[in-house]
């Protein structure tokens, strides 16, 4: 009789350290979500409202290559990005009202 109980037992523990490790998970998840949103606040280029980082075109080289068109700041940049780090090509200034892509024939002129 005694040996029942104390199956009973361990299964109820069981069950309570399951749950308790699932409430720490989802805690842990939460709080990573709201320091994530804390970090990305006003001194971060996403945090700038109007002054945003965009990706213009995206042009795949191979797997985990691929070259970027950005806007950031009134300016074009060319991002060589790969597995390893991201390279800066070149910047051009950003001309309002024209679109840009390296698909095209003409290219921004140098300066």
């Amino acid at each position: 009789m005694m040996n029942g109980l104390t199956n009973v037992s361990y299964v109820w523990d069981l069950i309570r350290v399951f749950l308790a490790l699932g409430a720490v998970i989802i805690i842990i998840l939460f709080a990573h979500r709201w320091l994530g949103k804390l970090m990305m606040g006003k001194n971060s280029i996403a945090g700038q409202g109007d002054q945003d980082l965009e990706v213009r075109q995206r042009i795949p080289l191979g797997v985990k290559k691929q070259l970027l068109v950005a806007s950031i700041r009134g300016q074009l940049i060319l991002l060589a990005v790969n597995e390893q780090d991201v390279q800066l090509i070149k910047t051009f200034p950003e001309k309002k009202g024209e679109s840009f892509s390296l698909m095209k024939e003409g290219a921004p002129d140098e300066e």
